[in-house]
């Protein structure tokens, strides 16, 4: 297998660990882990691949919301940049 064989393989399992913190503690030592295995066996290439791979799978998953949800994709992505910009201004308020 090629190293992006290998980064979209693990995007899939790093969506696993990420959705199973909703059924429990947050698992990003487990995704960092598997991020670490990744870096170990194929470098800069398999981290710039998992990039790669998660940004198409995300954007394939958004296509299918938009679409059921009949709404431009383009309004999904800029709905979802705006609640994290809200999130992160949230964040910063109970920190100061």
């Amino acid at each position: 297998m090629t190293f992006y064989d290998d980064a979209e393989l693990a995007a899939v399992e790093a969506t696993r660990l990420a959705v199973a913190e909703w059924e429990g503690a947050p698992n990003s030592k487990g995704i960092h882990d598997l991020t670490m295995r990744l870096y170990a066996q194929h470098g800069s290439d398999g981290i710039a691949g998992l990039v790669v791979a998660l940004a198409r799978q995300n954007a394939t998953a958004l296509s299918v919301v938009a679409t059921q949800r009949g709404v431009p994709i383009s309004d999904l992505i800029d709905s979802f940049e705006l609640h994290k910009l809200e999130q992160h201004d949230l964040e910063r308020e109970d920190e100061e």
